[in-house]
């Protein structure tokens, strides 16, 4: 076999016993946790850029939304996708200007650095004061439309979310328990105890040192999920206060990590 590390790419030649052979391209699966890694973030102009009208709680499709893939995603093979959901401070029916530099994940996307053979989606909520407790059944209704639409490989479906949407992804692997792929839960607000869910599950969570109360709630909550079977690590980020997706989205492999895993 040959190895290019740089596109991440395998190629296995197979023979039989009379010398024939064939050449498959393989692309290899990175099951490990995510490390602190600087990321390679080139900016291009990307085009596949997307804004979908305001948001009906009947009518999950008018969710407002952004949703982007690289230009030489192949729309016509499986594709994997990754999800994101915002905290309190997004919430609203302007998604241009709710998600106006709040957030590393949607502003990677605006800058085309998600270069990853993937499809992202970043829905907004804007039941204000609620946070995403009333939208889940609509949520759940525009992933499995973008599935259909966007050709997706339903066991590669992972989810993140800072904040209150760091609780909100909590709420979602507690109600799809064997739906997603992977969830990456940053400076989450609350936590499930729905153990038996939970270890249906494979979970990272961040949260900054500088929170004084997020930050102990955060430990104390993956040591009880961890204790409990459930697979799950816990990454503290030291000096930083409730910001933590830049340094998440930024610094470390977690959208590799998460892209890679598969249910």
């Amino acid at each position: 076999y040959s190895v290019n590390e740089l596109a991440r790419n395998v190629v296995v030649t197979i023979y039989d016993k009379a010398g024939n052979y064939e050449l498959v391209n393989c692309i290899p699966i990175d099951d490990t946790w995510p490390i602190t890694v600087k990321r390679t973030t080139p900016t291009i102009n990307p085009r596949n850029y997307y804004e979908n009208g305001r948001h009906n709680k009947l009518n999950y499709n008018k969710l407002n939304y952004f949703l982007y893939y690289p230009d030489n995603l192949n729309l016509n093979q499986k594709n994997p996708l990754v999800i994101f959901l915002h905290g309190s401070g997004e919430c609203g029916d302007n998604i241009y200007s709710s998600f106006n530099g709040n957030t590393a994940f949607v502003n990677n996307m605006k800058a085309g650095r998600f270069q990853e053979q993937a499809i992202f989606l970043a829905p907004q909520c804007n039941c204000q004061g609620l946070g995403w407790l009333y939208c889940y059944d609509d949520l759940k209704g525009l992933i499995d439309k973008i599935v259909v639409d966007y050709n997706i490989d339903s066991k590669r479906i992972s989810i993140s979310g800072h904040s209150l949407g760091g609780s909100a992804v909590y709420r979602m692997l507690e109600k799809y328990p064997e739906f997603f792929s992977a969830a990456a839960i940053l400076s989450p607000t609350e936590h499930s105890k729905d153990i038996e869910k939970m270890k249906k599950n494979k979970i990272v969570e961040f949260a900054g040192t500088l929170e004084p109360r997020i930050f102990p709630n955060s430990k104390i909550g993956s040591d009880y999920l961890a204790n409990s079977g459930v697979k799950i690590k816990f990454y503290p980020l030291n000096g930083i206060d409730h910001a933590t997706p830049p340094p998440v989205f930024n610094e470390m492999n977690t959208i590799e990590w998460m892209i890679a895993q598969s249910r």
